[in-house]
């Protein structure tokens, strides 16, 4: 861990991480009563730490939202312990090396913290795509030392398209539609996903369309029509 390119505060906060050191409100309600126990940035779970790192909405839109796009919904059943020590693993087929994993990874769960305290001390909540765009700019600065990991940052993450999670409790329905000229049919395709980025529906069409905003049209209007039709809201 201490070899890692990440900042010291960082470092430090990762290391308490892994020894169960976190004040997180769980965790101080064992030794003084508190008014609620329940997580401030996401008010839908009891603040652990587990929930903290690995199942709040708020970090998952986080982790997504960041230039890894990284759907740390997949982890959410590991132990903060695994969660860590996978840390110093990249995922299987990752296009990053592992010290920038890593300095990722710390660098993410850092600014979470952060984020979360500004939140509870001064009442200040900060988006998380704000977050998400100030760990970019920790990771490339704290990577800025390193040209070989620095290139291997910055010519991957111009290729990855980033999808923007829904807020809470609602549904995302994203609609990609082909089109080539008016002489070939166009293909109209829809994904339905909730916040926790989870798949809930897809689904697919073929049409006839002369200009691309006809186009437009149409796709728009075969997703309306089937939201209507299964009373998605």
């Amino acid at each position: 861990m201490w070899k890692s390119l990440a900042t010291p505060k960082a470092l430090l906060f990762s290391w308490k991480c892994l020894h169960d050191m976190v004040p997180t409100r769980v965790k101080i309600g064992k030794f003084i009563t508190l008014p609620s126990m329940t997580c401030p940035m996401c008010d839908s779970g009891e603040e652990t730490l587990h929930h903290i790192l690995l199942t709040c909405p708020y970090s998952q839109k986080i982790w997504f939202s960041v230039s890894l796009a990284c759907r740390i919904v997949f982890f959410q059943n590991l132990t903060v312990d695994q969660w860590i020590n996978y840390w110093f693993l990249p995922p299987d087929n990752s296009f990053i090396d592992s010290n920038t994993w890593t300095t990722y990874c710390i660098a993410a769960t850092w600014s979470i913290w952060k984020a979360r305290c500004r939140k509870v001390f001064t009442n200040c909540f900060t988006e998380p795509l704000d977050v998400a765009a100030d760990i970019d700019l920790t990771v490339a600065k704290d990577l800025k030392g390193n040209s070989l990991l620095q290139h291997s940052f910055t010519s991957n993450s111009h290729d990855i398209s980033f999808w923007i999670p829904p807020g809470i409790l609602n549904l995302k329905l994203n609609v990609d539609i082909a089109f080539l000229s008016a002489e070939i049919d166009i293909g109209i395709g829809f994904i339905l996903r909730n916040n926790m980025v989870m798949f809930l529906s897809a689904g697919f069409s073929r049409g006839h369309a002369a200009t691309s905003e006809e186009v437009e049209c149409q796709g728009l209007l075969f997703a309306t029509r089937w939201c209507i039709q299964f009373k998605v809201a």
